[in-house]
C-alpha cells in the first residue's frame, strides 16, 4: 500500500481513532496522510504539517447553516489535494466533514472504506456506504446498515490509545481513591455542575481522600476547578488531557459520557465505570454503546434526565465497594478480546484489488 489518507473532523469520536490509525500505519512505513477541518485540528497537534491538511471553512461558528455552506469548499479542497496525490485508499472515520471528502473522491474513482465507531452507524457512513469498497466497524452487529451492503463489512473493533500509565502521576495518588471524568471532547454542562457535588459526597461516605482527573467544557473549567479547590478535593482539571489513556488507567473509577472512543478505551482499562450517555446523541447511539458494558454488569447507565448528586455518589459508592471486594469487572472485561484494529484494518486494506 503506497498512500493512504485518513478523513474525519469534529469531535474525539472521529478524530481520537484516526489518530491512533495514523500513528501505527506510520510505524509500518506507510505514507499516510490526515485531512480535518479546524475544530478536529487539535487533536493532530503531534502530526508532522506536512503529514497534515486542515480543510478551510468559512465560518467557524459549529451549526447546521455553516456546515451546509462548508461543504462546497470542502469538496473543492479535497478535489484538488486527491487529483495531485492520487491516493491507493482513502478511509472516512465519519461524521459530517467526510461527506464531501468522499464524494469527491468517488468522483475521481479513488477507493473509499469507511469506519463506524459506534453500536449504530451513523447519518454521514449511511449517505458513503454506497461508495466504499470496505466497510469497517467497531461492533459485530452495527445498527441501521442496509442489508446488501453486509457482504462489505469488516469487524475491526475500535482504534484506541496505547494504555502507558504514568508511574509518576500513579505513586503521588496511591494513597487516594482516583476517579476520572470524561465528559467527552465537547464537554458537559450536565456532568460539570453535578459530578464535582457527587464526588465530594462520595468522598463523605468512603472516608478516604479523593483525587479527581475531570475533563469539562472549556467554559466551566474555573467554577469546577473552585469548587473542588473549595471543597479541599484534589483535582487535575482540563478540558482536555494529552494523557487521558494514562489517567483513566490508574482510576478507581470512571464516570463519563459513552461515546465509542471512550467506552473502548474503559473495556481496554478493565475498570468500572457510570456511564452518563449524551442524551440528544444521533439515533441515540450513545446509549446503545453503554448497553454494552451495561448488558454484562461493568458499567452503570444513569440517563441524563434522571442525574443528579445523590443517585451519582451512591451508584459510584456501590460499584467501587462491589468491585474491591470481588474484582468481578476487571476479570469480566479481561475475557473480551481487543483486536489490534489498526492492524487488522491495513491488512484488509492491503488485500483489497
Amino acid at each position: 500500500m503506497k498512500k493512504i489518507y485518513l478523513i474525519g473532523g469534529g469531535t474525539g469520536g472521529h478524530c481520537l481513532p484516526m489518530l491512533t490509525t495514523y500513528t501505527f500505519f506510520k510505524k509500518k512505513k506507510i505514507n499516510c496522510k490526515i485531512i480535518t477541518d479546524k475544530r478536529g485540528s487539535i487533536f493532530f497537534d503531534s502530526i508532522p504539517t506536512e503529514d497534515k491538511k486542515i480543510l478551510k471553512n468559512l465560518s467557524n461558528i459549529n451549526n447546521r447553516f455553516s456546515q451546509i455552506f462548508n461543504l462546497p469548499l470542502f469538496f473543492i479542497q479535497s478535489f484538488l489535494i486527491f487529483l495531485n496525490s492520487k491516493p491507493d485508499f482513502i478511509v472516512g472515520f465519519g461524521g459530517y466533514m467526510t461527506l464531501a471528502p468522499l464524494y469527491a473522491a468517488a468522483l475521481l474513482n479513488c477507493k473509499i472504506a469507511i469506519h463506524e465507531a459506534n453500536a449504530v452507524m451513523g447519518k454521514a457512513n449511511r449517505n458513503l456506504i454506497h461508495k466504499a469498497k470496505i466497510i469497517f466497524t467497531t461492533f459485530t452487529d452495527t445498527l441501521k446498515i442496509d442489508k446488501k451492503f453486509k457482504k462489505n463489512v469488516v469487524t475491526v473493533g475500535m482504534p484506541v490509545r496505547v494504555f502507558k500509565t504514568d508511574k509518576k502521576i500513579r505513586d503521588k495518588y496511591k494513597d487516594k481513591i482516583r476517579i476520572c471524568v470524561i465528559g467527552g471532547s465537547q464537554g458537559s454542562k450536565s456532568l460539570s455542575e453535578i459530578v464535582p457535588k457527587a464526588i465530594l459526597n462520595l468522598q463523605a461516605k468512603i472516608n478516604k481522600k479523593i483525587h479527581v482527573s475531570h475533563q469539562g467544557r472549556l467554559q466551566d473549567l474555573r467554577k469546577i476547578k473552585n469548587f473542588y479547590n473549595a471543597n479541599k478535593l484534589s483535582c487535575d482539571v482540563s478540558n482536555y488531557f494529552n494523557d487521558m489513556p494514562s489517567r483513566i488507567d490508574m482510576s478507581d473509577i470512571i464516570i463519563s459520557r459513552s461515546g465509542s472512543s471512550t467506552t473502548n478505551e474503559i473495556i481496554n482499562s478493565k475498570k468500572p465505570s457510570i456511564m452518563i450517555p449524551f442524551p440528544y446523541a444521533v439515533d441515540d447511539h450513545q446509549y446503545l454503546n453503554a448497553k454494552k458494558l451495561s448488558e454484562i454488569k461493568c458499567s452503570k447507565i444513569i440517563k441524563n434526565n434522571n442525574l443528579n448528586f445523590t443517585n451519582l455518589s451512591l451508584e459510584a459508592y456501590r460499584l467501587l465497594n462491589s468491585e474491591m471486594k470481588s474484582g468481578y469487572i476487571k476479570s469480566k472485561l479481561s475475557r473480551i478480546k481487543t483486536a489490534n484494529s489498526s492492524e487488522y484494518m491495513l491488512s484488509k486494506l492491503n488485500e483489497y484489488k
